[in-house]
């Protein structure tokens, strides 16, 4: 008996960042471009979902280092289960870093990860909440997790420029396996100095100029992001040579978003969240 597909999603994301960081960590301290791809399946409350992420650096001025080269190309699959009000997912992600030129070393880095979760609405209030666990299988071996809570702000849709609802956001990370142990002599070898809270990042994000052209929904996502390093490692979030070392800081992303079709309206897990 065929099992007939209910809905199906295809969406592209192009953002401009003013930074690229990874769970607390500063992985690119200059503008990136940051490309998305990914379509979803869905059969009642069953959805499959894979795509791929790259990110390309503009401005490393690092020495040695090209002004533009593709930093990292991330592909993913996801499965997850639930109605409008919450979801459980399970997936598998990897970290794909690019070699600039001969003799440089990023490759160390790559990895892989399974993870699980749940993520749902609470019942008669604007407030989602979200838990996820890492594992990562390949080079550190060790498990990370994120809690989030995003409060769901409406703005009035007669405005001149049309926008979307506003999402004001808390995540924050904890190391539970992927701390530096005595063994490790390369900083490959782990993602944090120490077993804990890793870094809590507050956002603000929204959508801007949806406009509908057919089957497809372009619209304009702008993202501000606070950064707080709480483990050693994400502290050198705001080292400065010869000055103070500030383990906070701010980033940005601008990006255009491409959506065919649109989600199911009575899937509220499946809007721009």
């Amino acid at each position: 008996m065929a099992l007939l597909a209910q809905e199906w999603t295809l969406e592209t994301d192009i953002e401009l960042a003013s930074k690229y960081e990874w769970r607390g960590l500063q992985l690119d301290p200059g503008l990136t471009t940051q490309y998305a791809a990914y379509g979803s399946v869905a059969w009642d409350d069953l959805m499959l979902t894979a795509g791929v992420w790259s990110l390309t650096d503009l401005s490393s001025g690092a020495e040695g280092l090209p002004e533009r080269w593709a930093f990292e190309t991330s592909p993913w699959i996801e499965a997850s289960v639930g109605g409008a009000r919450g979801q459980v997912l399970a997936g598998l992600t990897g970290y794909l870093l690019q070699d600039p030129e001969p003799g440089t070393d990023f490759r160390r880095g790559n990895t892989w990860e399974v993870y699980a979760g749940a993520r749902g609405a609470m019942p008669g209030a604007p407030l989602l909440g979200e838990a996820l666990v890492f594992w990562d299988v390949d080079r550190v071996g060790g498990v990370y997790a994120e809690l989030a809570a995003t409060l769901q702000i409406p703005v009035w849709v007669g405005l001149v420029v049309p926008i979307g609802s506003m999402f004001l956001e808390g995540r924050s990370g904890i190391a539970l396996g992927q701390e530096r142990s005595v063994d490790d002599t390369e900083a490959s070898d782990y993602n944090f100095a120490e077993r804990g809270f890793t870094h809590l990042d507050i956002s603000l994000r929204t959508t801007l100029l949806p406009v509908a052209a057919g089957p497809v929904t372009a619209s304009l996502t702008i993202d501000a992001h606070w950064v707080r390093g709480l483990d050693p490692e994400t502290k050198l979030l705001g080292v400065r040579v010869g000055g103070p070392r500030d383990r906070t800081r701010w980033w940005w992303g601008l990006g255009l978003r491409f959506t065919f079709p649109r989600c199911r309206p009575e899937r509220e897990l499946c809007q721009d969240l």
